[in-house]
C-alpha cells in the first residue's frame, strides 16, 4: 500500500469519477486510491479510495462521497493500527476502456480527450510529472500494470485490533 506520494491510480483514474478534485489533499486527510483491495478480491472492478478517519472531516469527506453515484459502498477499516475511510467505487461503463488501459499501464494509448480531462481536473497545465507522463513517446512505467507497481490497499488489521484502535483512539476523547 502507497502512503504518502500520490498513486498513479489517484492521478490518471479519479478524474474519471469526480468533478471536483477539493477532497484530494491533506486537508482531508485524503491518502489515495487504488485499483484493488488485497482484503476484497471480488470487487476486481473497482477503484478505492481512502481518507484517514478523523472526527473533524468526516462529515464533510462523506456527505461528499455519497452524492457521487458511483459510489458502491464505504467500509471503516483498520490497517497497521491506523483507522481509515475506505469508499468503493464502480467503474463506470463509458470509462472502463481507458482506465484498463491506465491500470494496464499504456498511458500513451490514451486519446487526447481523455488526457485533457485528466489534467483539467487538477487544474494545472503545468504539473510536470502528469502532463509529462500523458505526453512522452516512451511510457516511463514500462508497461507494468498499477497491480504490479502495488497500488493496492494493505492488508487490514484483525478484529481485534480494530477493536482496540477504536477504544483507545475514538471512544478516549
Amino acid at each position: 500500500m502507497i502512503i504518502g506520494n500520490r498513486t498513479l491510480t489517484t492521478r490518471y483514474i479519479l478524474p474519471f469519477l469526480f468533478d471536483s478534485n477539493k477532497l484530494f489533499n491533506d486537508k482531508y486527510k485524503f491518502v489515495n486510491a487504488y485499483i484493488s483491495d488485497i482484503n476484497r478480491p471480488h470487487l476486481d472492478s473497482h477503484i478505492f479510495v481512502l481518507f484517514e478517519y478523523n472526527t473533524n472531516t468526516y462529515s464533510s469527506v462523506n456527505n461528499y462521497m455519497k452524492e457521487n453515484k458511483y459510489l458502491y459502498d464505504s467500509k471503516l477499516v483498520s490497517i497497521n493500527n491506523k483507522l481509515y475511510q475506505e469508499y468503493i467505487f464502480v467503474i463506470p461503463n463509458e470509462y472502463k476502456n481507458v482506465i484498463q488501459t491506465i491500470k494496464d499501464g499504456f498511458y500513451n494509448d490514451i486519446s487526447y480527450e481523455y488526457k485533457e480531462k485528466i489534467i483539467l481536473f487538477w487544474k494545472n497545465m503545468c504539473l510536470s510529472y502528469l502532463k509529462g507522463l500523458l505526453e512522452t513517446k516512451h511510457d516511463i512505467t514500462e508497461y507494468k500494470s498499477l497491480e504490479e507497481r502495488g497500488e493496492i490497499v494493505g492488508e487490514e488489521d484483525p478484529p481485534a485490533n480494530e477493536i482496540n484502535f477504536w477504544t483507545r483512539n475514538i471512544f478516549a476523547y
